[in-house]
């Protein structure tokens, strides 16, 4: 919520689960995707589209294209589980992580287009 209440037009971030056809429409008209790793993710990637991926275990070199700075992904910091272990939880990836890659995406999307 705190990202979406500090940006300046509405997102859609909550709508029924799409069909493949509703997922494209969906895709023709966005500027940039913001998910986890998933099919759509992979779909927006394969369209062209601007994706900021939101990855915990995943390694996101192996699901991200090389060498193309369209596609960011954030991992959150790591921290000790009981046993002293690094772990990955998706609670510690930072609201402030995610609005800068976001605010970068927008940058880099509309100096492309001019």
């Amino acid at each position: 919520r705190p990202i979406v209440g500090s940006m300046k037009k509405k997102p859609v971030t909550d709508y029924p689960m799409p069909t493949l056809l509703q997922l494209q429409a969906i895709l023709e008209k966005s500027n940039l995707f913001i998910g986890n790793n998933n099919g759509p993710r992979h779909m927006a990637v394969a369209a062209g589209i601007p994706t900021i991926g939101l990855f915990s275990k995943l390694d996101p070199n192996h699901w991200t294209p090389p060498g193309t700075s369209l596609h960011v992904c954030l991992r959150p910091e790591p921290e000790k589980d009981e046993s002293g272990n690094e772990v990955l939880l998706a609670k510690n990836l930072s609201p402030e992580k995610a609005i800068a890659a976001v605010d970068k995406a927008i940058e880099e999307t509309a100096a492309h287009r001019k």
